[in-house]
């Protein structure tokens, strides 16, 4: 049998490999790392029936021109939504389809959120470091020589599996939001009652300083004091931990934080929000919203039940067969027992 390999024909900076991290080594200084919004990489997963550790790749705001070579392949997108072509046609996003040898596909940045995943079926097969895929640049783990991917690049497959493309799931609805919430950090009590309000009223802004380890963020005016813990000794950080450094300015902790940090704390952004956060762009204006513990634990509750849901979603994209030049690739009568059956299925045609 043929190998199958995925070409990077063309991309721009960012681009990777990931999975779902490597967690459990944070106390030998290697953080879980992995991909960045998570429900995205569920719902991928999903539309292709992938193992939970298959590795895609992830987008950060950059263009991308691919091939699959080596045999035919079904592939999904997830994430921020953006604009994909193959063949002249326009993909559903988020969706899946099947590709037939050496197709291109184009990938336009996405018209809002940061972080896009394409998905193949099997997943990306390159070498495996402390049981991840997971790329962390910063310390050469993982992907392709533990590095961002480049033009030329070539990335091995799984061999190619049995399953049905060309589905789809509804749109996602939380690259939009004004409102990210969070609970007490590790040093909230180094802040009075009036510096948590002027912290809580303040509208931040996400600058330009952002990449997979921190987004820092601005006020105006300032919304913190710049003389809270400057001392302190360094210990464990978590993924959405608040941050305060000298300045005063706030820096959210991302997928690739470090490991321990000496920066005091305020809060942490609910696990539940993360990837609300995580795919907003650079300029984005929000407040933060204090919650309680048990308001966190609740919303975590609510977004498993959202992730745990989305395999009933999926549904048959809807196409123009009057359009395709590849209509045996679709499965157009999947489903149909009888001719009393329900016609439902007919408006997904």
């Amino acid at each position: 049998m043929t190998s199958r390999f995925l070409e990077i024909l063309t991309t721009g900076p960012g681009l990777t490999v990931q999975d779902r991290g490597r967690p459990g080594f944070q106390k030998y200084a290697v953080v879980r790392s992995g991909a960045m919004d998570r429900m995205a990489l569920e719902a991928g997963r999903l539309l292709l029936d992938n193992p939970p550790d298959a590795a895609v790749l992830e987008l950060s705001g950059a263009a991308l021109r691919f091939k699959v070579c080596g045999g035919p392949a079904r592939i999904a997108l997830s994430g921020a939504p953006a604009t994909a072509i193959c063949d002249g046609h326009r993909l559903r996003w988020p969706g899946s389809f099947a590709l037939v040898e050496e197709s291109i596909v184009t990938v336009s940045p996405p018209a809002m959120g940061n972080y896009s995943y394409v998905h193949i079926d099997g997943g990306i097969r390159t070498e495996p470091v402390l049981g991840s895929r997971s790329t962390h640049v910063r310390s050469g783990l993982g992907g392709l020589d533990g590095r961002f991917l480049r033009d030329g690049d070539l990335l091995p497959l799984a061999p190619a599996s049995d399953g049905i493309a060309n589905l789809c799931l509804p749109e996602q609805d939380y690259f939009k939001t004004d409102s990210i919430r969070i609970v007490s950090g590790a040093n909230a009590e180094l802040y009075s009652e009036n510096e948590w309000r002027r912290f809580l009223d303040s509208t931040f802004t996400i600058t330009a300083q952002k990449d997979r380890m921190g987004a820092r963020l601005s006020s105006d005016p300032p919304a913190l004091p710049t003389d809270r813990g400057l001392s302190g000794i360094s210990d464990a950080v978590v993924r959405g931990d608040i941050q305060v450094d000298g300045n005063g300015a706030a820096t959210v902790l991302l997928a690739d934080h470090q490991p321990t940090g000496g920066y005091p704390r305020i809060a942490t952004i609910i696990t539940a929000d993360f990837e609300c956060f995580a795919q907003l762009p650079a300029d984005a204006r929000f407040q933060f919203r204090l919650i309680s513990q048990e308001e966190a634990l609740a919303a975590l509750k609510t977004r498993q039940d959202e992730r745990n849901a989305l395999a009933s979603q999926i549904l048959p994209v809807r196409i123009d067969p009057a359009s395709r030049h590849d209509l045996l690739s679709f499965n157009l009568v999947g489903g149909v027992v009888s001719s009393d059956d329900d016609t439902s299925w007919k408006g997904y045609l």
